[in-house]
């Protein structure tokens, strides 16, 4: 089979049909008004077919899974989450039993509603459908049941959506072989596991050989399963492993002893060799592929930690996998992840963090960009925005701005301070970060003198002769970039747009006018760049204060942050930080 759709192609598609309405049986969100530690009406809206819940280890992403495996018809969570002595489920007073209700398309009527489960009292193993609850926060029921919707609800709820739901921990994939040889037999000695094993692999050998589908040694079944991987399967591990595999067998047997577990045979050109010798990450993803591509249309598919031993490109195309799937079985799949290759390849709707509130609490939070989901799991960015500023004094404003942005917004920014100031930034080194085209998200805060006016933001460029564009740079921007040349269309038109979209200007003329201003100096209107240092520096003489820049920097910083109130300027700059973050 051919897989020609880039990975954005199959986003695309994946969006537009949940815009459609494509999917059955979707899950558009889940309400938590009491369960384990979340936050008590903590939500999680699932804006694309695939999700994924990023945080640290403890936060409870796996726990998510856990309650989501336990919303579809004839599920239970109580099978990954039950009371024990030493971990008793604590519920009861005022947060009332553990419960969580959700809201799922029903595509035949066509109609969104929610259903409700709650943790049974009598029988702590069954999570059962409830009655909706407005204290909740529930949608009410119609009292009247329409005909249509007989199938689908009873007197004062709806049913559970009726969904095959998988669930896959790639934390806890065993072969046969890892079972016997590294995780039981543990008091066994070395030569003894290595005859335990041979003598399995014989028998293994005769059920492929005479490609047996039972196999009873000593009158008990010892295979389970055995099947070869048929070439559509074949196709999808090959893609993400980056093998060339010629065939496979998938068994699942008891032949190393006396527990289950499953084997992968590879054929490869010239012979053939089991799990044994291949990694972790290929049994996984074979199990993977093979569940999901059997999977119904329209399930609901649950993965722990899916990049578990894969390296960041099998990532990229373990993702591809899905999306396909998504796009062509209809199915919903929620991850919980570490990875930031699949938190950079996937897009930001379907990124949610884990966030600790207080009091052993977390909530469900939706990701702005990112690296908000790097920053959850104290991950900072390889490449970071640079801020390149003009000076050190408008740098201290720069800086007084990000300190007001979210944490993890302040995490993602660089600040650069040019030594030769900010028409070598015009000349120079925009040019440079033009032409060279590396891999550096760079914007620049210059200050208000040397703003173009609105003729540079509103001329058609694209219409303009190369002539008349290098002289709306030379005018505007006052200066000749390097690069850039006066009769090439493409490199002025080029620079304009880095410009426009790049490069930010302090909406005074320069940061000392900021300063003076506060300090209750009388300002001219006008007042040029190169009088308003002189002033600020008369000004610091007058009180006997330090007046070299390095000084400005420290007392200037500290008038910005003692002040009650906002100073407009400041704000201005943490609007248009802001815009970054919006524009990526």
């Amino acid at each position: 089979m051919a897989d020609e759709r880039t990975l954005s192609e199959y986003i695309s598609i994946a969006n537009k049909l949940l815009e459609k309405d494509q999917f059955d049986k979707y899950i558009r969100y889940a309400v938590f008004p009491n369960f384990k530690t979340l936050k008590p009406g903590a939500k999680i809206e699932f804006d694309f077919p695939l999700t994924a819940i990023i945080g640290p280890n403890g936060s409870g992403k796996s726990s998510i899974l856990y309650a989501l495996y336990g919303m579809p018809l004839r599920y239970s969570t109580s099978k990954f989450w039950f009371s024990t002595t030493l971990d008793p489920i604590q519920e009861g007073k005022k947060l009332g039993p553990n419960r969580y209700y959700y809201s799922h398309f029903i595509r035949s009527l066509p109609l969104w509603v929610e259903t409700k489960k709650v943790r049974g009292r009598k029988n702590e193993s069954y999570w059962e459908p409830a009655r909706a609850s407005v204290k909740d926060g529930m949608q009410p029921v119609p009292k009247k049941i329409e005909s249509s919707h007989a199938a689908y609800r009873s007197k004062d709820r709806w049913n559970p959506t009726s969904r095959e739901c998988l669930f896959i921990s790639f934390k806890y994939q065993f072969s046969s072989f890892d079972r016997v040889f590294h995780i039981n037999n543990t008091k066994l000695k070395l030569k003894e596991k290595i005859s335990l094993v041979k003598k399995g692999a014989a028998k293994l050998n005769r059920v492929i050989s005479a490609n047996k589908m039972s196999y009873k040694p000593g009158g008990v079944e010892a295979v389970f399963l055995h099947r070869k991987i048929n070439d559509k399967e074949l196709f999808w591990v090959n893609r993400i492993l980056g093998k060339k595999y010629s065939g496979a067998r998938y068994i699942e047997h008891r032949l190393y002893g006396n527990e289950r577990g499953p084997s992968v045979i590879f054929e490869i050109d010239g012979g053939k060799y089991s799990e044994a010798f291949a990694g972790s990450g290929e049994l996984a993803i074979v199990n993977l592929v093979v569940q999901i591509l059997n999977a119904e249309e329209y399930a609901l598919v649950l993965l722990d930690e899916p990049e578990t031993s894969l390296h960041p490109g099998a990532q990229e195309h373990l993702l591809k996998f899905l999306l396909w799937c998504i796009v062509n079985k209809k199915l919903q799949i929620v991850v919980s992840t570490h990875s930031p290759t699949i938190v950079n390849l996937l897009p930001v709707t379907s990124l949610k963090t884990l966030e600790e509130v207080g009091d052993d609490e977390v909530d469900i939070v939706s990701v702005e960009h990112p690296q908000m989901a790097f920053s959850r799991i104290g991950l900072l960015p390889d490449h970071k925005i640079l801020l390149v500023v003009e000076d050190q004094l408008l740098a201290v404003m720069v800086n007084v701005a990000i300190d007001r942005l979210e944490h993890w917004k302040q995490e993602a920014i660089k600040i650069h301070i040019p030594s030769s100031g900010g028409d070598d930034v015009m000349k120079n080194i925009i040019p440079v970060m033009i032409k060279q085209r590396e891999d550096i998200e760079a914007y620049f805060i210059l200050d208000g003198d040397k703003k173009p006016s609105s003729e540079f933001y509103s001329a058609d460029i694209e219409s303009m002769s190369a002539a008349q564009g290098f002289s709306l740079i030379k005018k505007e921007l006052d200066c000749e970039p390097l690069y850039v040349s006066r009769s090439n269309e493409g490199t002025i038109g080029e620079y304009v747009d880095y410009v426009r979209e790049r490069v930010f200007f302090l909406d005074e003329v320069c940061p000392e006018i900021v300063a003076l201003k506060l300090r209750g100096v009388k300002v001219a209107e006008g007042m040029s760049n190169e009088r308003a240092k002189e002033l600020l520096i008369q000004h610091l003489g007058e009180k006997k204060i330090q007046s070299d820049s390095s000084a400005q920097a420290i007392l200037f910083n500290t008038w910005l942050r003692d002040l009650d109130e906002d100073v407009a300027a400041v704000e201005r700059l943490k609007e248009r930080i802001n815009r970054i973050f919006e524009n990526n």
